[in-house]
């Protein structure tokens, strides 16, 4: 029914789970519900998810593919830290996004950013990411947001972006394409 939730650490560490599909009323996506599942491959998480707490996904090896919804609030931190098989990723404009998102997921190729910061530490160590594209709309660059992305070797930041912080490129061989402002 509309607005079920899972209990936090729900599925921790249950390293049988290879598949989940949430039925369309779960509406939160507590902290650690799935860290650890080795296992899961995949994950459908419904329209209606406008939560998916810290460290909700952390870990999990296995994890190729995800969908993040539309309309979401809050996308925690380390929610997929450590996912090492997943290899793209679109993040949609998130009002409240934690830090470390994305770090560690070393299979991790492409993404696109239409959230208005990209966070600290957020695709720290993603070190086969090759493709960045940031839509309109993202403002900031936060430090070392793409640490050790030894694959990164060029970007364009959209005429939204107004700061990047220090060392948000730190470890990266990198052109930078900055368009005119008049």
């Amino acid at each position: 029914k509309e607005g079920e939730t899972l209990g936090r650490s729900a599925f921790e560490n249950c390293a049988g789970i290879t598949k989940v599909t949430l039925p369309a009323g779960v509406t939160e996506i507590p902290d650690k519900a799935f860290s650890g599942c080795t296992a899961l491959t995949e994950i459908n998480v419904p329209d209606g998810v406008t939560y998916i707490g810290d460290f909700a996904f952390k870990d999990c090896v296995s994890l190729k593919k995800i969908n993040i919804p539309e309309g979401m609030s809050y996308l925690g931190d380390s929610a997929f830290a450590g996912c090492t098989s997943l290899t793209e990723v679109v993040i949609p404009d998130i009002k409240s996004i934690g830090m470390q998102t994305f770090s560690g997921c070393t299979a991790l190729t492409a993404a696109t950013v239409k959230c208005k910061s990209v966070m600290s530490d957020m695709f720290n160590g993603c070190a086969n990411l090759k493709t960045v594209i940031l839509s309109e709309g993202v403002t900031s660059i936060e430090e070392t947001a793409f640490k050790g992305c030894v694959a990164l070797t060029e970007i364009t930041l959209p005429s939204s972006v107004t700061k990047v912080s220090a060392g948000a490129f730190n470890g990266c061989t990198i052109t930078v394409t900055v368009p005119y402002k008049s």
